[in-house]
């Protein structure tokens, strides 16, 4: 017994950075996720495919980014194999993932993270420290999550959205002095967003989605701001997009 335990830890050990990937890709499938795998190849090409599916050619490297769809909870502690991944795609996690697990994965800077997740997750996500893009849509975001998200030391583009925002949790990320680009959406905001917006003077782009918000109202903050009309209104006026005018 001991000697088989000593050759299994050999060989963990012994295994090259590419083969770690593909254990811990093919774990993944096994626990049921489709996974969307992205590669670079030495010429700056890119090569896509779903794990399972591999073209006939030899391995690329670096592993860039890959996508995973699981209908239940995903062991994260698979994605530590990873740990040079750039960018993640989560969808339909179960809500009992242990979020805090996305902390290996120090040089993310994509993460997306779609019909799932919590508080949890944002807390995890803000200590990613190189991710810059971050976007999740969940219907279990409160205003602590957010509250903690705003500790994040280098987002620059960030989507939330749920029934759980409100125009008051978005002040929170006033203090997210590298945002950019920021997009929020639910049913619970109100036309006092705007008022929160125009007080985070880092924003260069904002998306509101599911804001009911008629054109004078949308037209008096462009008059009190230096953003103007990007795109929006559909019909109902619950899509807009501004661009700040940045007068010298």
């Amino acid at each position: 017994m001991i000697m088989i335990l000593c050759a299994l830890c050999f060989a963990l050990l012994s295994e090259t950075p590419e083969e770690r990937e593909r254990r811990a890709l093919a774990s993944l499938a096994e626990a049921g996720a489709s996974i969307l795998v992205h590669e670079a190849g030495s010429d700056g090409t890119q090569n896509s495919y779903w794990y399972g599916e591999r073209p006939g050619r030899g391995p690329l490297r670096p592993l860039e980014s890959i996508h995973v769809t699981v209908s239940r909870k995903v062991d994260l502690a698979l994605l530590a194999e990873l740990g040079h991944l750039h960018e993640l795609f989560l969808y339909e996690c179960a809500d009992d993932t242990e979020w805090e697990r996305l902390q290996s994965l120090t040089h993310l800077k994509r993460l997306r993270v779609y019909s799932c997740g919590d508080d949890s997750l944002l807390r995890a996500a803000a200590k990613l420290e190189n991710l810059e893009d971050f976007e999740v849509e969940s219907d279990h975001i409160s205003a602590g999550g957010i509250e903690a998200l705003a500790k994040s030391p280098s987002l620059i583009r960030l989507r939330v959205g749920g029934p759980g925002i409100r125009s008051t949790h978005v002040g929170a990320l006033a203090r997210l002095a590298t945002l950019r680009d920021l997009g929020v959406g639910g049913p619970s905001l109100d036309k006092y967003v705007l008022n929160v917006i125009a007080t985070m003077p880092q924003l260069r782009v904002v998306h509101l989605s599911g804001v009911p918000l008629d054109i004078d109202e949308v037209r008096e903050f462009c008059v009190n701001s230096d953003f103007r009309i990007w795109r929006g209104g559909d019909e109902k006026g619950r899509y807009w997009a501004f661009r700040r005018d940045l007068r010298e």
